[in-house]
């Protein structure tokens, strides 16, 4: 094996790869191990998602759910630290989120979709925000209320942008969280803005 970082780093590639066709998995999962934490050490964070990516694909069909959660989760974190956009981060989650639900584990599936809704949020994009507030509630680690004001946020950004028919979607989404949430006085202040909005 080599002594330089990336000439390293492509042959653990490589042998990773080769050892996936040949359905050598456990040696196949050690190897992504070593190249994960390679890339990771010299600041290339997005191979180093790619390498975590790779094993918790092998780890979640040898079925161990919630390690490949785990590993998921720490793919997506380590694309966002190397600034990646919101999209890669938010599709690791989303595989993180799914492995926690297969293994039964609803409180984790929501802290996924939480940390997803709070990255989101923080970036301006609203819909995915609401959309994974609202599947946090579905999975019980929050509730309803806080989906439905995320809707609201999506709703008022489509009108800021002068999107009313998206608007007026996100406005019937929040009514079906505080609807859930069994808040009367918020669904009060959606029907006065869909008024308001459809004149």
């Amino acid at each position: 094996m080599s002594s330089d970082p990336y000439e390293l780093s492509r042959e653990l590639e490589a042998r990773a790869s080769e050892a996936e066709r040949r359905g050598e998995v456990g040696t196949a999962l050690e190897l992504w191990r070593e190249y994960a934490e390679l890339k990771g050490k010299k600041g290339s964070y997005f191979l180093a998602s790619y390498g975590r990516y790779r094993e918790s694909r092998l780890l979640e069909g040898e079925g161990r759910l919630e390690e490949a959660a785990r590993g998921y989760e720490e793919a997506a974190e380590l694309a966002a630290r190397g600034g990646g956009d919101l999209g890669l981060f938010h599709f690791l989650m989303l595989e993180s989120a799914r492995c926690w639900s297969l293994s039964g584990r609803p409180q984790e599936e929501g802290r996924a979709y939480e940390l997803l809704a709070g990255r989101a949020e923080g970036a301006g994009e609203f819909f995915r925000a609401a959309e994974a507030w609202e599947r946090a509630a579905e999975a019980g680690t929050v509730g309803y209320e806080r989906a439905g004001r995320a809707w609201l946020r999506c709703a008022e950004a489509h009108r800021e942008r002068g999107d009313l028919g998206d608007a007026l979607w996100g406005l019937r989404r929040a009514r079906r969280c505080f609807e859930r949430a069994g808040r009367r006085d918020l669904l009060e202040e959606v029907e006065e803005r869909e008024r308001r909005w459809s004149r």
